[in-house]
Parts: C-alpha cells; sequence; structure tokens
C-alpha cells in the first residue's frame, strides 16, 4: 500500500507559517497501518521552487514529527503532467489544473501513470471518505479525510 499525504490544513495549518496540525492523528493513523515511507500529493507545491522549500523546510519537521520518511515529493506541474499523459486533457495554467481536475481526479491520474495496479491511500482535508477500484487495471485507491481520523 501506498500512502499520499496534503500538506496545507492535513499536517501544515498553510504553506507560509508552517505550523503543523493534526500531527497526533496523523502519525497514530500511519503507525496503525505500519506505514514507515509516505509519498507528497500536494497541491501547495507548485513548481521546482517549491519542492526544494519542502525538502529543505517542511520535510524534516514533518518526518520527525509522523515517524515517517517522505519518498517523493512532486509538484503540481508534474501532477498535470502525468494527467495529460493519462488522459489526453491539455489545460493552460496549473490554477486550471487545479480548479477543473482536483485532488480526486489528479490524483487518480497520478497513480495511474505511477502505481497502477497498487492499493494508493491519499489523506487530505478536501476529499471525501472514498473508495475507487478499477477493475481491469486493478488499481485501488482510497481517499480518507483527516477530519474523520479519530
Amino acid at each position: 500500500m501506498n500512502v499520499f499525504l496534503d500538506l496545507e490544513e492535513t499536517v501544515l495549518n498553510n504553506w507560509e507559517d508552517g505550523l503543523l496540525v493534526n500531527t497526533d492523528k496523523v502519525r497514530d493513523w500511519l503507525a496503525g497501518l505500519n506505514v514507515t515511507q509516505v509519498h507528497l500529493f500536494s497541491f501547495a507545491v507548485w513548481n521546482d521552487k517549491d519542492k526544494d522549500h519542502f525538502t529543505h523546510t517542511y520535510k524534516p519537521l514533518l518526518e520527525k514529527a509522523l515517524g515517517v520518511t517522505f519518498v517523493d515529493a512532486p509538484s503540481v506541474e508534474d501532477f498535470m503532467d502525468a494527467d495529460r499523459e493519462v488522459t489526453g486533457v491539455r489545460l493552460d495554467s496549473l490554477f486550471e489544473y487545479c480548479q477543473l481536475r482536483g485532488k480526486v481526479d489528479g490524483f487518480r491520474s497520478w497513480c495511474k501513470l505511477h502505481f497502477d495496479k497498487q492499493h494508493n491511500v491519499l489523506l487530505d482535508d478536501v476529499v471525501p471518505n472514498a473508495t475507487w477500484h478499477d477493475t481491469d487495471s486493478g488499481l485501488k485507491l482510497q481517499y480518507v479525510n483527516v477530519k474523520d481520523l479519530v
């Protein structure tokens, strides 16, 4: 199983302040799943400059607080490229991609391209609690809203 974490309002209050939120319940949830490595799936990381900021500022802080290691930190640019490759949809801007494709569809395309035939879980503050299974490819996506963790 691959676990992906959003940043803003999931484990950070926002990109600018970077105050930790929900760390106890996220850490407990990850530990309950025996997860030691996570992937980033956040619309806060727009480009390579933001990737660098995440890697040097937030990654060490979050790894310590959550007890996991981030194995990658793709950006919205990367997500949009993956979505274009999977769907053929060409959008004019990152903002348009975020508004029109959103987390649910963007995550589906990202996983189809990079993690097909696997169980992938996205923990986020804006997704519905839902499971999606593509019986043709074997891809399973699970969306978990951080607000519903106990």
